[in-house]
């Protein structure tokens, strides 16, 4: 049996109700392995509405989504890549992407005093330090990243600025604040919310 959409080959499924062979193999390939994958099915999530800026959204706005509804903000697409499985023990393939359209959630909780996981920045090791950072969450204070190193003068900055970025910690991690040497002291400088700057180089 197989399913074709819009001249498209779509799926295949090698094993039918009359292969009663196939019911059997079927039914020891369960039982002894269950449900599997051969090709993981890979989903990803997008738009399904094309907004022409950059949302990579799936149809345009007068196109109608594979489940023949208008595509639109409120609605998004599933994303199944090509994948072969055994369910049940029969064999079922796919063999292009199938789209599978959902209502964006729109409704919102408030929960307070909960903890919130979050992903920070690189930790950088520096050394050759002059002053210190401004560190917080609630700062909105950045540091420049430069494309070049620190030269004779400490105080001028160097090259040209390439990004910026927050702090949220800046810590000695080897050496002594008073020490004859402070350049072979090592900091640990800890980032977050950098943005890179694009630059266009011309030939």
């Amino acid at each position: 049996m197989s399913e074709v959409k819009d001249g498209v080959l779509r799926l295949v499924n090698k094993n039918t109700d009359y292969n009663f062979l196939g019911d059997e193999f079927a039914r020891r390939t369960f039982d002894e392995s269950g449900n599997y994958y051969v090709k993981e099915f890979v989903t990803t999530v997008k738009n399904s509405l094309n907004n022409n800026e950059g949302n990579r959204g799936i149809y345009n706005e007068n196109q109608t989504t594979s489940a023949g509804q208008k595509p639109s903000d409120d609605l998004g697409i599933y994303k199944v890549s090509p994948g072969k499985a055994y369910v049940k023990g029969y064999e079922v393939e796919t063999i292009s992407p199938t789209l599978i359209d959902f209502q964006k959630p729109r409704s919102t909780k408030q929960i307070e005093n909960q903890a919130v996981n979050f992903g920070f920045g690189p930790t950088l090791n520096l050394n050759r330090v002059t002053g210190s950072a401004t560190i917080g969450i609630n700062t909105s204070l950045t540091i420049s990243l430069r494309d070049q190193r620190v030269g004779v003068n400490s105080l001028n900055a160097p090259g040209q600025e390439i990004g910026i970025a927050r702090v949220y910690d800046f810590v000695l991690e080897s050496g002594a604040y008073d020490v004859p040497f402070p350049n072979l002291n090592v900091w640990d400088l800890s980032l977050f919310d950098t943005q890179m700057t694009l630059r266009c180089i011309q030939h």
